[in-house]
């Protein structure tokens, strides 16, 4: 599979029924940042830099549950993450954003 071709929904844990990966708080990948606190786009902000670090400086839980997720998107090709946000701007994006990253890094083609 191609980068463009895998599907990452973002949906609202509290109205999808289906199958999902939930990524809300108190998950690995729970954002820290809240939006009460930081205001929506700065929350996002931090949270992406978090994501980055903790991938970085292996912390293994949040670097195991990515590279699990990453694996999942590319053998099923598509992939729900669910959160308490969604439709308004999420960080499951930004994990969403991370998968295809670690698939790109893998050589996935």
């Amino acid at each position: 599979m191609t980068k463009d071709s895998y599907v990452i929904n973002v949906v609202n844990v509290k109205d999808f029924k289906g199958p999902h990966y939930y990524v809300g708080r108190p998950s690995p990948l729970g954002n820290p940042f809240t939006v009460k606190e930081h205001g929506r786009h700065k929350a996002l902000e931090l949270y992406k830099d978090w994501l980055g670090l903790q991938y970085s400086t292996n912390n293994t839980r949040v670097k195991a549950v990515l590279n699990d997720l990453s694996k999942d998107l590319e053998n099923a090709g598509s992939i729900v993450l669910s959160c308490w946000c969604t439709p308004k701007k999420c960080h499951a994006e930004i994990i969403g954003e991370a998968l295809i990253a670690l698939i790109k890094k893998r050589g996935a083609k």
